[in-house]
């Protein structure tokens, strides 16, 4: 298999999220077949155009040239057919977003670029996916001003590297934005959970040595203390869950009873398993009621009563006739 067929489509979905991802891999590939320069409008033969036209290559053919210069203009024609070509294939068309994007590449397609233009179809591409334009710019400073990580929960590492891409966005659309490695730590440090506040102390610290200092804060420093603290939340909390169920465990098997729904042994009425359908009484040993509720326990207790009254009344009237005595 040859190096050429070793290297395989990576489909754009379409999704304006997907595009930073895919195009650095595209452009990976574009730098393996040599038309990225192309792609980037880079690649310019003595104020010739980036992608020649139709016309150009039918003059060049027609006269047979054999000058370094026309030879040179035929192989950007065929970078750039082999470069729009890619593109074409790269687009996933099984989703409304994708058929956008494919559309947006297919009418590079013109009079003077019959099989298309792929510098064109790349600056519009960029233009859809990654705006570099002072709105962009501003939505992306509001959106790196208001992230911080909310939850223990999260992993810091997937927060912090979102940060680490809004941050190189704003500095690639506007450089005299670009945020600075002490600010960017700061921002770190300022909008982490309450968990984290244990380490703060020690990394404020370093933030305050000049650059120089071996012990200065870096931002691959707070990674790791973020990412340790991190972790040890991570194994609190499956302590805690397991603490939680082996205390319900404990409390389920700590009753020495007999249950008044079903009259086993071990658990409450409560926690039945069997349910109050399949109650039974261990009274009467029958099913449908509960202890509480059985008849023929309400009828012996009143028949008790009712013997424990006679015989209280017995026991007064001997008493008065002892006093009469």
């Amino acid at each position: 298999m040859s190096d050429e067929k070793a290297i395989r489509i990576v489909e754009f979905s379409g999704k304006k999220p997907d595009f930073d991802g895919w195009s650095e891999k595209h452009m990976a590939k574009a730098q393996y077949k040599g038309y990225r320069k192309l792609l980037l409008g880079k690649k310019k033969e003595k104020g010739f155009d980036i992608v020649p036209t139709e016309q150009d290559i039918i003059d060049i053919e027609a006269k047979q040239s054999q000058d370094e210069m026309d030879k040179k203009i035929i192989q950007l024609d065929k970078l750039n057919r082999q470069a729009f070509m890619d593109l074409i294939l790269s687009i996933n068309t099984n989703t409304n977003r994708g058929k956008i994007a494919f559309r947006l590449v297919k009418n590079c397609k013109t009079s003077e670029y019959p099989e298309g233009n792929c510098k064109m179809a790349w600056d519009r591409l960029v233009a859809k996916f990654a705006p570099r334009s002072t709105p962009s710019l501003l939505k992306l400073q509001k959106e790196y001003e208001n992230s911080k990580l909310e939850s223990s929960t999260r992993d810091p590492e997937d927060w912090i590297s979102e940060l680490e891409g809004l941050r190189i966005d704003i500095e690639l659309i506007e450089s005299s934005s670009a945020i600075s490695e002490r600010n960017f730590m700061v921002k770190i440090l300022n909008n982490l959970p309450s968990e984290y506040d244990v380490i703060l102390d020690g990394l404020e610290d370093r933030l305050a040595l000049k650059p120089d200092d071996e012990n200065a804060l870096t931002v691959d420093g707070i990674r790791e203390k973020v990412n340790n603290r991190y972790e040890r939340i991570r194994k609190n909390a499956k302590i805690d869950v397991a603490i939680e169920e082996n205390d319900r465990a404990l409390v389920s098997v700590s009753f020495k009873g007999t249950c008044n729904k079903c009259g086993k042994y071990g658990h409450k009425g409560v926690g039945c398993p069997s349910g109050n359908e399949n109650a039974s009484c261990w009274y009467c040993k029958r099913t449908g009621h509960r202890r509480d509720t059985c008849e023929l326990l309400l009828k012996h207790k009143a028949e008790i009563n009712e013997q424990a009254n006679i015989a209280i009344s017995e026991s007064d009237e001997e008493s008065n006739d002892q006093l009469c005595f």
